[in-house]
């Protein structure tokens, strides 16, 4: 028997494949536990998908907020309301923190193009 509003045929759409992997990829970086699921998560990442940005500019975003307030006091803003809001454009945009430049150069230069970046 099945739980009340859970459907066990209802297969992923793709979008929610695209949701889920968004969010985990938070969730390893940051050692949060949000879940894809969240109306409010899933509402601004579906917004910032339909503006265009892949999911690579979803994960740089996640990495320089992470390199960039990890360890400070504004890791708690470190959650999907504040990195995928209206303010992505400003946060894909940035240049990784310097301590961090050289190893993320390294690892993503074949996943996020950084030609339009200040590095």
């Amino acid at each position: 028997m099945a739980l009340p509003g859970f459907n066990v045929n209802k297969v992923p759409t793709v979008q929610t494949k695209v949701i889920e992997e968004i969010v985990d990829y938070l969730n390893k970086q940051a050692g949060t536990k949000y879940k894809y699921t969240a109306k409010n998560t899933v509402k601004y990442i579906t917004a910032r998908l339909k503006e265009g940005y892949t999911i690579e500019d979803f994960k740089y975003v996640i990495d320089v907020k992470v390199a960039e307030w990890g360890g400070t006091n504004m890791e708690m803003y470190i959650r999907p309301q504040t990195l995928f809001s209206n303010k992505m454009e400003n946060y894909v945009n940035q240049p990784m923190p310097r301590s961090n430049r050289a190893s993320y150069q390294v690892e993503n230069d074949y996943k996020h193009n950084t030609t339009n970046r200040r590095i």
